[in-house]
């Protein structure tokens, strides 16, 4: 008999703005078995808003750049990918935009790595917190 390992991945939305912009993300819920690359998606009613923040809330984990892939290719959405799933990613994500980067040439942010994508000539970030 086998035993198949699944995840229950919970979704929150965050808007960080001053005018009215709503934040979409999808799926809600998910349920995925180990081993699988599940694509988070994130949108926004606005194109103003240049970066989409993705956060992963966890107990005691430390955040794996080699585990999650950020994508934006419009200014509108973009997508988080989780490789190779396995019991330590299980955590609740949420992603939000903002108008404003935290990053500046040369660091990192405060302790946590970033992941940056760019459309056109200019940078749309895609930065992890946790």
């Amino acid at each position: 008999m086998r035993v198949t390992k699944c995840f229950l991945v919970m979704f929150f939305l965050h808007t960080v703005s001053a005018v009215i912009n709503e934040v979409s993300q999808f799926p809600t819920h998910l349920i995925i078995k180990e081993g699988d690359s599940p694509d988070l998606q994130c949108s926004q009613t606005s194109n103003s808003f240049k970066n989409i923040l993705w956060y992963k809330q966890t107990q005691d984990q430390h955040f794996s750049e080699s585990k999650f892939l950020a994508n934006k290719t419009v200014p509108e959405s973009g997508s988080l990918t989780v490789k190779d799933l396995d019991i330590t990613d299980s955590a609740v994500y949420f992603c939000a935009v903002s108008q404003h980067s935290v990053i500046t040439l040369g660091q990192r942010c405060t302790k946590t790595p970033c992941v940056h994508a760019c459309l056109g000539e200019q940078p749309i970030e895609a930065l992890w917190y946790i």
